[in-house]
């Protein structure tokens, strides 16, 4: 029978103001977005790249170069496929083989996709060995998977690398 004016004129300004609200916070989630892609990246900057395996034995290390030809990648398979966003990634599977008489700690790999033209189109630096399995016996093997992002979708992929890039060695 009577109509509560005042109960109505509170909800107006109620929702205007919930509505000014919204606008004002999409307004500036605009903002921010037109200015971050605006900014370019400065010159040198770069993505901080993986370090590797502390105390890791590398190319020209006398004692990598004495074990690196006993420590083998076998039955190795290459493919690319769909990640779950859509982006190409190549993916690299088989064995590391431990022939040498020491138990080996830490292995380092570098993936690498090679264009048509011979560029390099994508790396990683990956690490079975010690984030996978704790360690590879002497004459034993562990699987590895390793996985290279960021590969172009449109490129014309030549191959895919896996090299044998560190080494760490048990006592």
């Amino acid at each position: 029978m009577f109509s509560n004016t005042e109960d109505t004129g509170h909800k107006n300004r109620t929702r205007a103001i919930m509505l000014a609200a919204g606008i004002l916070v999409v307004a500036v989630a605009a903002v921010i977005i037109v200015y971050s892609a605006r900014q370019a990246p400065e010159p040198g900057a770069s993505p901080v790249q993986a370090q590797g395996l502390p105390n890791a034995k590398r190319a020209g290390d006398p004692e990598f170069e004495k074990y690196k030809g006993l420590v083998s990648l076998v039955n190795k398979k290459f493919f690319t496929q769909a990640n779950m966003l859509g982006q190409r990634q190549a993916l690299a599977k088989g064995d590391i083989a431990n022939f040498t008489d020491r138990v080996i700690l830490g292995v380092e790999l570098r993936g690498k996709v090679i264009g048509k033209d011979g560029s390099v189109l994508a790396t990683v630096l990956a690490s079975p060995v010690p984030k996978v399995y704790e360690k590879i016996l002497p004459g034993g093997s562990v699987p590895y998977s390793v996985t290279i992002d960021g590969v172009p979708q449109k490129a014309e992929l030549d191959d895919i690398t896996l090299e044998l890039e560190g080494l760490v060695f048990g006592e």
